[in-house]
């Protein structure tokens, strides 16, 4: 999370993979440092707006996103979907699941209530590697400034939990952006133990690029009282290398 824009370090070697994570950019455009994959967890925009995404209705929108010219630069929107990305030096793949949905708040898009929490984080598959998600897991960077609350999924919490993938990806809260590692227990622990091998785990990481911000107008501010601007100081592209 801490390094030099101008310098980020080397990957530890050819075989790892670099995914550059990325979250509530709102529109903004800044500085991303040279990766294999970048890895957005939405809010590309502000309002969601169709001049926002250069298109006349929903349908063009959708197009833009997920159309044969998007395919061939690589870029896959995932709506609750999986995609394989092969690693960097082509010896594995990895899963990689992204849903666009947040527990309800105010009617936005991509809102569900909790009825629907359970059909919602269902769809995450058990053998997801990497786990995208607009919001988070309940009690896990999500606690607002304004109200002081957790603001995230009790059931995606839960899901999260019991399938342990390797990076869990999300955003939303910008002023919970930071990264935590949890270490599972297991069942298996004491041939694990036994076989020297670790505890599984799971990064989780909040990857909002846009400072604490009141009608997406930056409210965060550097030492000398300047103002931050998205992607700024301090809330600048998060790198992370998997092996």
């Amino acid at each position: 999370m801490d390094y030099d824009i101008d310098f980020p370090p080397p990957k530890p070697g050819p075989e790892w993979t670099r995914f550059i994570c990325i979250s509530d950019t709102h529109g903004g455009r800044f500085r991303v440092p040279e990766g294999d994959v970048l890895l957005h967890a939405g809010d590309l925009t502000r309002r969601g707006k169709l001049s926002e995404l250069r298109s006349t209705d929903h349908a063009a929108a959708l197009n833009l996103l997920t159309s044969s010219q998007a395919r061939a630069s690589n870029i896959h929107y995932l709506n609750c979907e999986t995609f394989q990305i092969p690693s960097a030096d082509g010896r594995k793949s990895w899963k990689v699941y992204g849903s666009p949905w947040t527990p309800w708040f105010r009617g936005l898009s991509f809102n569900y209530k909790e009825d629907m929490a359970q059909e919602i984080v269902g769809s995450i598959p058990p053998d997801a590697d990497i786990v995208m998600t607009h919001g988070p897991p309940h009690g896990v960077l999500d606690l607002t400034r304004k109200e002081g609350v957790h603001a995230g999924c009790p059931t995606l919490l839960s899901r999260i939990a019991e399938l342990k993938p390797r990076l869990h990806v999300f955003g939303h809260i910008h002023e919970s952006r930071w990264s935590r590692v949890q270490q599972w227990e297991n069942q298996d622990n004491l041939s694990r133990l036994a076989a020297d091998l670790p505890l599984p785990s799971t990064v989780f990481l909040n990857a909002a690029n846009s400072p604490v911000t009141s009608n997406f107008g930056p409210e965060a501010s550097s030492a000398d009282g300047q103002r931050i601007p998205i992607g700024g100081p301090g809330w600048h592209p998060i790198i992370v290398d998997m092996l």
